[in-house]
């Protein structure tokens, strides 16, 4: 028998519980203590990488500074 009244909460509850579910597998999937590992070895290859460019360029401009010193005032 069809409804007099319409159930717009009830139409909603397939779409929801899909929803629901979809985030629970994702979550199962995503644990976040599975990923500190890996970010923690990748934030050390950005430190390292930032820590070869910082001594590059304090040895330029050490050398800078020397040939400026160097150079008569004009």
């Amino acid at each position: 028998m069809p409804r007099l009244v319409p159930n717009p909460i009830g139409e909603l509850m397939h779409p929801l519980q899909r929803i629901e579910s979809a985030i629970t597998a994702l979550s199962e999937r995503l644990h976040p203590g599975d990923a500190g590992p890996s970010v923690q070895e990748e934030l050390g290859n950005v430190n390292r990488s930032l820590d070869s460019i910082l001594l590059v360029l304090e040895e330029i401009r050490d050398e800078l500074s020397a040939t400026s010193a160097k150079r008569p005032a004009a």
